[in-house]
């Protein structure tokens, strides 16, 4: 018998078997930053001009490795493609136009197409631009995206973004 809540099974999270994909990030202390096992993304701004939002975000490998990154591009041929996208309080949505400035944002329809993600050098930094549009009047978002990494990558969530300038 196991007391209710007492038990936890604990099994080790290997993202480069064939076994489905696990969740290896974790919250940040930051709201404003999303963390893996490999790099940090981090928005250090977020802004919005007549009809968009732009986020300026930097990507830190946290490796001694070269890693690459990725984010899936909206795709309308995959189910679950809506690409890096902003939600706000009320729940209004506010897509990714077009792709990022540092090529973050990546088509994942090629199986294995880990080849063309960007690549960050030991401890290396990139900073990229994202602008997002949508109709809504939110003032606190999160920035919601999913990783390209295969077999499969992990949801991207970041939470408590407010407008900076």
């Amino acid at each position: 018998m196991f007391a209710a809540g007492r038990l936890a099974i604990n099994y080790p999270c290997v993202t480069e078997s064939e076994a489905p994909p696990c969740l290896d990030s974790t919250a940040a202390r930051d709201n404003t930053e999303f963390r893996s096992k490999t790099y940090k993304a981090t928005v250090v701004s977020f802004m919005k001009t007549e009809d968009k939002y732009v986020a300026t975000l930097i990507f830190e490998n946290l490796t001694d490795k070269e890693i690459k990154v990725g984010w899936e591009e909206k795709n309308p041929l995959l189910l679950n493609g809506p690409g890096p996208y902003l939600i706000d309080e009320n729940g209004a949505k506010y897509f990714a136009v077009g792709y990022d400035s540092g090529k973050i944002i990546r088509s994942g329809m090629v199986m294995g197409s880990n080849s063309e993600l960007i690549q960050l050098s030991p401890r290396g930094k990139l900073t990229s631009h994202f602008v997002f549009s949508g109709n809504g009047s939110g003032t606190v978002f999160k920035l919601i995206a999913k990783e390209i990494r295969w077999p499969g990558g992990d949801s991207v969530r970041i939470d408590g973004l407010r407008i900076t300038s």
